[in-house]
């Protein structure tokens, strides 16, 4: 829904009009007249009670601004750090020759966001809140995957070790023994195997082993 909101103020032939555009979230703010020490402080409630209503994006057109003060500049400077920290955005247009040279001059114009006109404002804060919605999604996206990956279980790695090959000697000593063993247990009893064992060179068995 589209509707128009419009609001003056006069401050020592210093006025403000805004008008809400589109969404609520968004104002066009015409200055006309001189921001200078006396204004800047009106100046500066005008533009609190509109972010206190939530608008972040704002559109200050500056065509009949004819002069801006120090005290001036630090108003509008301060209206930008107050609407980054909402992460909002504030895009002055429609700048004069006087005050556009004088940003220029003291290099406001890498610090402020500065448009040529109306239509050239809304395309900045068209691109500004796209390029904003993408990042948030994205940054969505990064949480979900990075969320994904906490709650996989961790794969085990488990080092199999390889069994001992079996000594080929032994084996053949031990089937040997086996085989003498149980040779003796046919000839002699399992009490005198042993001795069996040992003096069966000099007293063979009956059934002879080695």
């Amino acid at each position: 829904m589209l509707y128009q909101l419009e609001t003056k103020q006069e401050v020592k032939m210093f006025f403000i009009n805004h008008i809400d555009f589109g969404k609520d979230s968004t104002s066009i703010i015409e200055m006309d007249g001189e921001l200078t020490s006396e204004s800047s402080p009106d100046f500066d409630e005008y533009i609190g009670k509109l972010l206190d209503n939530n608008v972040i994006y704002m559109l200050i057109d500056m065509k009949n601004a004819n002069y801006i003060s120090s005290e001036g500049i630090g108003a509008l400077l301060m209206v930008q750090k107050n609407i980054s920290k909402k992460r909002g955005l504030v895009i002055f247009f429609n700048l004069n020759y006087e005050v556009s040279s004088l940003f220029r001059l003291l290099g406001f114009d890498k610090v402020l966001t500065i448009a040529s006109d109306r239509a050239d404002a809304l395309q900045i804060l068209d691109k500004h809140i796209e390029l904003f919605y993408s990042k948030d999604l994205n940054n969505d996206f990064d949480f979900i995957e990075q969320k994904d990956k906490e709650d996989k279980p961790a794969q085990l790695n488990v080092k199999l070790e390889k069994p001992k090959p079996v000594v080929k000697e032994e084996t053949e000593i031990n089937l040997f023994k086996n085989f003498v063993i149980g040779s003796l247990s046919n000839c002699c009893s399992m009490s005198d195997a042993r001795f069996c064992l040992t003096d069966h060179q000099k007293n063979p068995c009956i059934s002879p082993l080695l």
